[in-house]
């Protein structure tokens, strides 16, 4: 059965774009190991993270991420069965505040933290399109 996360955190202190390429090169064995695939977007001191995949193998990279001290403040924002991967050939993809365009930020009213009230999971989900588009 396919499942998507979407979870957001905030980023630890220290984290640079070193730390960064790490995360994403080890994400990306682990993920291509498990079948999992996904993307990353990292703005403002905050992590939204969205990952598809058979559902043992997602909750064994949910548990890594959560023992991970690069980042706190785990949410998860949703948990879904879904019929077909929305980033099917991303193992881990990822951008940055600068990388995602003005208009598409401006489009989703973005808010720092992508609070819970204002934005949804499918809300987080609409948006990652968006900026992978």
């Amino acid at each position: 059965m396919l499942r998507r996360i979407i979870y957001t955190s905030d980023v630890a202190y220290g984290i640079n774009p070193k730390s960064l390429s790490e995360i994403i090169r080890k994400a990306s064995n682990n993920n291509l190991r498990d079948g999992i695939t996904g993307a990353l977007i990292c703005v403002d001191g905050c992590f939204v993270q969205l990952l598809e995949g058979e559902e043992d193998g997602l909750r064994l990279c949910l548990r890594r991420i959560e023992k991970d001290n690069r980042h706190t403040n785990i949410k998860l924002r949703e948990d879904v069965e879904i019929n077909k991967k929305t980033f099917p050939y991303h193992w881990m993809a990822m951008k940055d505040q600068g990388i995602i365009d003005s208009a598409i930020w401006a489009a989703f009213k973005y808010e720092p933290g992508f609070p819970e009230h204002k934005f949804s999971g499918e809300d987080l989900r609409r948006f990652m399109v968006a900026a992978f588009g």
